[in-house]
């Protein structure tokens, strides 16, 4: 008898457990402002930017005109705010500072107490979508084979040698790269990957950006 009761509380135990984590929901917390580096005055604004920002990254942002500068859109999260929500037993997945928001998951219950703190500006749930997964392609993927005339034929197309001749190579500028996945090992992304500087993959966490064991085959061949 108490063998069968132990095993009834163990899968009693699991039922209840997988019924909370299915009650959580991915959302996106807005808050109100970043805090005092924001009400600061503008030298104080400045000094920081400086002391935090890297010489070369405020020199791009002068060169593409007057009025391309840091905003308050580039001060960090007001850490108290983030960490009085963790407080709440809210895991925080990401910080995004120009969105002024974390995500995270949530309970109903925790839903209802984020909207008591008074610098909570809104709170958005994240969209979901429902992946299909796509049929694989019949066609040879030729670019493998022949990635410098592929290349060739986009730099025809968007007219990119004009620019090379009047000396705008973009040497010496970093570029960010999003997609849903890049598979370096291919010849038309040799170029990039011998001048990679990072890699990260916001989906697992790690600096894997190829197709990973239980990945779909098509996650590093969407074109953006």
């Amino acid at each position: 008898m108490v063998i069968n009761l132990k095993k009834n509380f163990i899968v009693l135990s699991i039922f209840i457990l997988s019924g909370q984590i299915l009650s959580q929901q991915k959302v996106l917390i807005y808050f109100k402002d970043k805090g005092p580096l924001q009400k600061q005055n503008i030298n104080a604004q400045q000094q920081w930017l400086e002391k935090n920002y890297t010489k070369k990254a405020i020199h791009r942002r002068k060169i593409r005109g007057k009025n391309i500068g840091f905003t308050e859109k580039d001060y960090p999260l007001y850490q108290p705010y983030v960490k009085e929500v963790e407080n709440k037993g809210i895991k925080v997945i990401h910080k995004l500072r120009w969105f002024n928001a974390v995500s995270a998951y949530v309970t109903d219950k925790q839903f209802e107490q984020l909207y008591q703190f008074t610098y909570v500006k809104k709170i958005e749930p994240v969209k979901k979508f429902i992946k299909k997964e796509p049929v694989q392609p019949a066609y040879k993927q030729s670019y493998k084979k022949d990635g410098e005339n592929l290349l060739r034929d986009v730099i025809n197309f968007v007219d990119a040698s004009a620019l090379k001749e009047k000396g705008l190579t973009g040497a010496g500028v970093i570029i960010g790269v999003f997609d849903t996945g890049f598979e370096l090992d291919i010849p038309a992304m040799q170029n990039i990957k011998n001048n990679l500087v990072a890699a990260y993959d916001f989906v697992n966490h790690d600096s894997i950006v190829s197709n990973e064991e239980g990945e779909s085959f098509s996650t590093s061949r969407h074109g953006t």
